[in-house]
């Protein structure tokens, strides 16, 4: 496992450990608190557990869309391969 890396998430220190790396643990950081900014932005008066949970129901908005788009994506693509291949059958 790879070393603890320290983020600040709504004001909060974490030490978090995973395999992806320094990097990619503070990119994703920083991604939850771009959604945590957003959130506060229209959220005022909210406390910081309405906005940890508001957070999390946004980003698990944005990974349901981006996963029900990947199997839009893949459903196409294998139609369209099908299709290749009958065609490429067809003149053989």
């Amino acid at each position: 496992m790879s070393s603890p890396v320290e983020v600040k998430i709504l004001e909060h220190k974490l030490i978090v450990r995973n395999e992806e790396g320094e990097e990619y643990t503070k990119n994703i950081a920083d991604y939850v608190n771009g959604k945590v900014h957003e959130i506060k932005g229209n959220a005022k008066a909210a406390s910081k557990l309405d906005i940890a949970l508001l957070t999390a129901m946004n980003i698990a908005d944005d990974y349901m869309k981006a996963k029900n788009r990947l199997v839009m994506i893949e459903s196409r693509t294998g139609r369209l391969i099908e299709l290749l291949d009958k065609k490429i059958f067809m003149e053989d």
